[in-house]
């Protein structure tokens, strides 16, 4: 090997270092980016839970001249 193609593979080495810590710097941001998603995701599950169910029931109400039935809920 010459000195020229030792110096030219140190280039193309500090190169790819350079571009590998880049690559290294946003795989990490959007792996936090992704965990924070998963926990928002997490969060808005159990934070809104289920919607009640309705209940629905007859109802025995005293109206003038007697009883009225009535079907709904609370």
């Amino acid at each position: 090997m010459t000195w020229s193609e030792i110096r030219d593979f140190v280039y193309q080495a500090v190169a790819w270092a350079v571009a590998y810590t880049k690559v290294a710097k946003s795989s990490d941001v959007l792996l936090g980016v992704g965990i924070a998603a998963v926990v928002t995701g997490v969060a808005l599950f159990f934070v809104e839970g289920r919607h009640p169910i309705e209940r629905r029931a007859w109802r025995l109400t005293p109206a003038p001249g007697g009883i009225a039935f009535s079907w709904g809920g609370p």
